[in-house]
């Protein structure tokens, strides 16, 4: 926990019309992040929920950067929903608006 800066991981996930588009999941340390580490994820303690609360400082899930480019007609519901993290929420954020 002491060790980490910054983690970026990519998924290429197909465009619309061919290619691909990348998206990015971005986790930077801060002193939340490290505590999550250490003591372990509970109820409203994850990863995913600290980078969500982070948004304005730079950090980015896969599922809403996702949502993102599927709502900038990028790429199809199908593929946003086979490459998200967590599918079931992702379709429900989809259908919502």
């Amino acid at each position: 926990a002491q060790s980490f800066r910054d983690v970026i991981s990519q998924r290429l996930i197909p465009k619309v019309g061919g290619g691909r588009v990348a998206v990015l999941e971005v986790l930077k340390t801060s002193d939340r992040t490290r505590d999550y580490i250490l003591k372990g994820e509970g109820e409203g303690k994850s990863l995913v929920d600290a980078m969500n609360m982070a948004s304005t400082d730079g950090m980015m899930t896969f599922d809403a950067e996702i949502e993102r480019i599927f709502r900038a007609g990028l790429i199809s519901r199908e593929n946003a929903i086979a490459y998200a993290t967590n599918p079931t929420n992702l379709e429900i954020h989809l259908t919502l608006e």
